[in-house]
């Protein structure tokens, strides 16, 4: 009978024991995670990327960074000199039209035109 106190005694005070040191679950969720992105050296998975040659032919393949087109460079050294200067040509008159259509715009907004939306009734 002194047995069975005894051993009733242990097991209760085994319990409180347990009870109190306990750790408190973590919480692994979908909230636990930052807002912000992680910095990352490479993506985990890859994305669909078209890669174009300088011959105007194109490729489907799976690119680790997240790009939708991806060209490459024409080597000036492969080509003719009449193609060369074609290039250079043509990127001189698009850098022209951009620097004329920068300088040239003309504004013709009219504040008064608006005044009304702005004045109290």
């Amino acid at each position: 009978m002194v047995n069975m106190s005894l051993m009733a005694v242990c097991v209760r005070s085994f319990q409180l024991s347990s009870h109190l040191c306990t750790r408190i679950p973590v919480r692994t969720n979908s909230n636990r995670s930052s807002v912000a992105r992680c910095g990352r050296p490479r993506y985990e998975r890859l994305y669909p990327t078209v890669l174009v040659h300088p011959d105007g032919s194109t490729v489907r393949l799976r690119h680790p960074e997240p790009r939708s087109i991806l060209t490459i460079p024409v080597d000036p050294s492969s080509l003719s000199d009449e193609e060369r200067r074609a290039r250079q040509k043509k990127k001189r008159d698009v850098m022209k039209t951009r620097t004329e259509t920068a300088s040239g715009y003309e504004d013709d907004f009219q504040a008064d035109n608006y005044r009304h939306m702005w004045r109290k009734k």
